[in-house]
């Protein structure tokens, strides 16, 4: 920042929500809701989901003991989870309009891979957190 430089924001909370609350839901945190992207395969889902939000029915969604519902890629975006499988559908939604965002309006794109293996979901092929 101060030499010019800043990081792109482009899933920012809703309306005037205090700080620690959005932090507390991941708003601010990451460019979008996405939580951390530690392989070049995760950050290939997110790019397709992009691309093509619509694919977001093809994320596996799990359901808590307690009735929650937590998408597999980003299962601790939401402390909570959310009320339904259509609520974290929309959510993810909302987070790969965000991240298409964040590629199309980034004059730079940086990664760093986080770590050096990862698991893929040999039914779906999706590689979750």
């Amino acid at each position: 920042m101060s030499r010019g430089l800043n990081w792109k924001n482009a899933e920012t909370a809703p309306g005037l929500t205090p700080n620690a609350l959005a932090q507390k839901y991941n708003y601010g945190v990451f460019t979008a809701r996405t939580g951390n992207i530690y392989t070049a395969a995760q950050l290939l889902t997110w790019a397709r989901l992009a691309v093509d939000p619509s694919a977001v029915d093809a994320i596996e969604i799990w359901q808590s003991p307690k009735g929650r519902f937590f998408d597999s890629l980003r299962p601790a975006i939401e402390p909570d989870g959310f009320e339904s499988v259509a609520e974290a559908r929309a959510s993810l939604a909302t987070t790969a309009r965000a991240f298409h965002r964040s590629f199309s309006e980034a004059e730079v794109f940086v990664f760093t891979l986080g770590l050096t293996e990862g698991w893929e979901d040999a039914t779906t092929g999706l590689v979750p957190v």
